[in-house]
């Protein structure tokens, strides 16, 4: 039981530290447009932003659906070392890890919702600023792969 309560007390204590916020803050409203440009056209996704220490622990858990066309994105604000999980997720997701000059560094496709207590982490092996979460199996569906070039404005135009 200890074991457990310091593997979380310490997963929250690492997000605080990435995400230089508290865990008081309420969930955000904000969303941005992430394109990804693959050699074969553009893909547009309307991406919830997590930023703080309770939107990234929460992330896409107990959502039940995801539009194509929607994403969730982290912004980690500098890039470190990083690794999602599927804990309490309830849709396949695929994991794009995205460096500091907007390129794809690695993904992890079509990856299941864990149905055990204990969850296989995701763990980039580059360093990253930001990890879009998006269906499962759109990366293949896509053609999206290491390389490709993201952007990332508002939802009025603006690059961020």
């Amino acid at each position: 039981m200890f074991r457990k309560l310091f593997i979380v007390f310490s997963f929250v204590i690492l997000l605080m530290g990435l995400s230089g916020c508290d865990l008081l803050t309420g969930p955000s409203d904000e969303k941005v447009i992430v394109k990804i440009e693959t050699i074969k056209d553009a893909k547009e996704f309307v991406a919830e932003v997590a930023d703080s220490a309770a939107e990234m622990e929460q992330g896409l858990m107990y959502r039940e659906s995801l539009d194509d066309n929607q994403a969730m994105l982290f912004d980690l604000r500098k890039p470190s070392y990083a690794s999602l999980w599927m804990k309490n997720t309830l849709i396949p997701l695929d994991m794009i890890f995205i460096d500091e000059d907007l390129n794809i560094v690695d993904i992890f496709k079509d990856v299941q919702p864990c149905a055990t207590e204990t969850c296989e982490n995701y763990a980039s092996e580059h360093k990253v600023r930001y990890l879009l979460e998006i269906n499962g199996g759109l990366s293949d569906d896509y053609s999206i792969n290491f390389g490709d070039k993201i952007n990332i404005s508002t939802l009025e135009g603006d690059s961020v």
